[in-house]
């Protein structure tokens, strides 16, 4: 976690202050208790730090295929209706199959 703070340029009461949560409770499960915060809580933290609970729990980065899916995905989602209709028709998408396995509504 320390290496996201550092990354993100943020400290731990700040981000806790950011998401409503107690301070105090967290820096006291990290580092007094040696417990892990509340899973809720770990997930908030990386999505401000940008990270993945992934890292912050363990310091290692995600494993590649997780992050490959990650960039399909972002890419998939700053395309335009048009762009992704294109994309539908170059890699023979049809329209049925693309609404039950991918809709833009979900993200």
């Amino acid at each position: 976690m320390d290496d996201a703070l550092y990354l993100s340029n943020m400290t731990l009461k700040r981000v806790c202050s950011s998401l409503g949560l107690s301070y105090v409770t967290i820096i006291n499960q990290k580092n007094q208790y040696n417990r892990i915060p509340k899973t809720e809580a770990v997930y908030l933290i990386a999505n401000a730090l940008g990270t993945t609970v992934e890292y912050l729990l363990t310091g290692k980065e995600p494993t590649p295929r997780y992050s490959r899916i990650q960039d399909i995905i972002d890419w998939l989602m700053a395309k335009s209706d048009a762009e992704l209709d294109v994309f539908r028709q170059y890699n023979h998408v049809p329209r049925e199959k693309e609404q039950s396995s991918f809709s833009r509504q979900e993200a």
